[in-house]
């Protein structure tokens, strides 16, 4: 979907048709999509396309929050299922809270917490460690190892290095670095610059070898460069 969110050439189409609304919603969905999955984004970016996102579904859902019968309802918000917009408006204002209560969390806040990817990662490093899905009696001690060597390797005081990889011939800690930078430089909300224009050829061609099937579907993210 994020080639239908992310598309300029369709949301100028639909205006063309007359359907602004929609072309707004699209771009809208974007641009939040963005604020919790891509790197480039300042805190106060991030926290503005979200706002919007939040202001969209709040008058998608006008009518159907102050009454039993329509939070009960299953019928679609918008077009949208639901769920989806009961989840989306919940992660906002968690959020929202969050950075109220603890306004020094902006500083390290990573808006990808809010998927199930490291659920999903962690659940994966289980399996690939063991061999097998293993009861939770063999998980308890495993996750322990597994976060205690993840904190070794990223730690500066210990006086080991850990390189990323044989070819990445720098440490962990760096690298975190690294990703802390990229991840709130700002350059993404330019959208006529690299960044923003790297990210979109990017999404175009992982849709394309979707389409092609020249690729099989799990593998999509990691050949993905804004996707790790």
């Amino acid at each position: 979907m994020q080639e239908v969110w992310y598309s300029n050439d369709l949301r100028v189409a639909l205006r063309q048709l007359g359907h602004w609304r929609t072309a707004v919603a699209l771009e809208v969905l974007g641009d939040a999509h963005m604020a919790w999955d891509a790197a480039g984004l300042t805190l106060s970016q991030r926290t503005d396309r979200l706002d919007r996102l939040t202001r969209l579904c709040r008058q998608l859902l006008a009518g159907r929050m102050n009454l039993v019968t329509g939070l009960i309802s299953n019928a679609p918000v918008g077009g949208l299922m639901r769920d989806l917009v009961f989840s989306m408006v919940g992660n906002m204002e968690n959020r929202r809270a969050m950075m109220q209560k603890s306004p020094e969390t902006g500083r390290t806040l990573n808006d990808r917490m809010w998927s199930t990817d490291d659920c999903e990662n962690e659940f994966a490093i289980i399996v690939l460690r063991c061999g097998f899905k293993p009861r939770w009696v063999i998980v308890a001690g495993l996750l322990k190892s597994i976060d205690e060597l993840q904190a070794m390797k990223r730690d500066p005081e210990l006086g080991l290095v850990f390189f990323q990889s044989s070819r990445k011939r720098y440490t962990h800690h760096t690298h975190c670095l690294r990703l802390d930078w990229t991840w709130f430089s700002g350059l993404l909300d330019d959208k006529n610059g690299e960044t923003y224009l790297l990210l979109i050829a990017d999404v175009n061609r992982r849709a394309w070898m979707q389409v092609s099937g020249s690729v099989a579907i799990r593998s999509y993210h990691q050949q993905g460069e804004f996707a790790r």
